[in-house]
């Protein structure tokens, strides 16, 4: 039905998010049906997918909230993996960063920020009011992302978008 096809295409463009930096989202959007791409769970997605590739991290998380009961349910670790992207974004941008600032980017509570620190991949401290990455983390190797889905996975995608638009 056009809905279960809805809920499909949102779960792909999800999944998609969590893969960021990844250019998969992108790509996807542009197979998306027109008589889908205005229905307002897709329209969400790709507001918080613009959001975080602008850098508009908090706005991200105002969007995030808005979301449709159940809309990112499926998606085991999403808070996780945007976290993470937008760690790497500001670990490429800053030294250091205002605590109250950081709180705002990454969405995190301020009662999570010193778990947040201890298990961050990235290697952070909190000196005075600020959140410092420190000079360890420069010579980190680069985390290289697979820029392209396989053969099989787009082959699916685009089976799966031809069944979506004749419907």
């Amino acid at each position: 039905s056009h809905l279960a096809n809805i809920d499909i295409i949102c779960s792909i463009l999800i999944l998609t998010l969590m893969r960021l930096p990844s250019i998969d989202f992108l790509s996807l959007t542009y197979m998306i049906p027109v008589a889908y791409s205005s229905h307002p769970s897709i329209k969400h997605i790709c507001l918080c997918y613009e959001n975080l590739e602008n850098g508009l991290f908090v706005d991200f998380w105002m969007e995030y909230s808005t979301a449709p009961a159940g809309l990112y349910s499926q998606a085991i670790g999403f808070v996780g993996a945007i976290r993470s992207f937008i760690l790497q974004s500001l670990s490429n941008t800053f030294r250091n960063i205002q605590i109250s600032l950081f709180l705002q980017y990454l969405g995190l509570p301020e009662s999570e920020i010193n778990l947040f620190v201890k298990s961050s991949p990235i290697p952070l401290e909190i000196v005075n009011d600020k959140v410092c990455i420190t000079s360890d983390s420069i010579n980190l190797p680069v985390q290289i992302y697979d820029e392209s889905l396989k053969p099989d996975e787009v082959l699916k995608i685009v089976d799966s978008m031809r069944i979506l638009s004749n419907y």
